[in-house]
């Protein structure tokens, strides 16, 4: 299967996706496991591609996660809908349990 995740809003849809269906939403989330395993290959590749020695994390995978969560936990019509730093924080956990990202 070919995947396009360097793609923005295939991105989008992945993270948002896989992120519901581990967190239990039962009507909502992707819940295939080929798709789920590649995409985390592929942020295991992009953690690394262009990583010093200083860092964590490339900022190649911090630029596309920066992005997600402004789209889906800061922008302004998501707080206004109740997203808050509860929510961000369980976010950041699922990234660093689910799909081991170290942060």
């Amino acid at each position: 299967m070919n995947y396009r995740f360097d793609d923005e809003e295939e991105f989008f849809d992945c993270m948002d996706g896989f992120y519901a269906a581990d967190g239990g939403m039962a009507d909502s989330g992707i819940k295939d496991g080929l798709k789920r395993e590649a995409f985390k290959l592929y942020l295991h590749a992009l953690m690394e591609d262009g990583r010093t020695n200083s860092q964590i994390v490339s900022r190649k995978l911090d630029a596309r996660i920066m992005s997600y969560i402004r789209a889906y936990f800061t922008d302004e019509s998501r707080v206004e809908q109740g997203y808050g730093l509860e929510d961000l924080h369980n976010f950041l956990e699922w990234l660093r349990d689910e799909m081991e990202i170290p942060l």
